[in-house]
């Protein structure tokens, strides 16, 4: 559970530096890759929450 949140924080905080060096420089490459980062962490964050409230409902059957 640690290991999944500081990957999930952790990759957020660099889409974010991503996004703010394309504020700073103007330069197209690092929104592209801020946004595209910031796409598969909100897929993995999404995938990792399915995953937990599927092993509640299975436990709980």
């Amino acid at each position: 559970m640690l290991i999944a949140r500081l990957l999930v924080f952790g990759s957020l905080g660099l889409a974010l530096l991503a996004l703010l060096a394309y504020m700073i420089t103007g330069d197209l490459r690092y929104r592209r890759f801020g946004v595209i980062l910031l796409k598969w962490t909100i897929l993995a964050g999404v995938g990792f929450f399915v995953v937990l409230i599927g092993m509640n409902i299975w436990d709980a059957a």
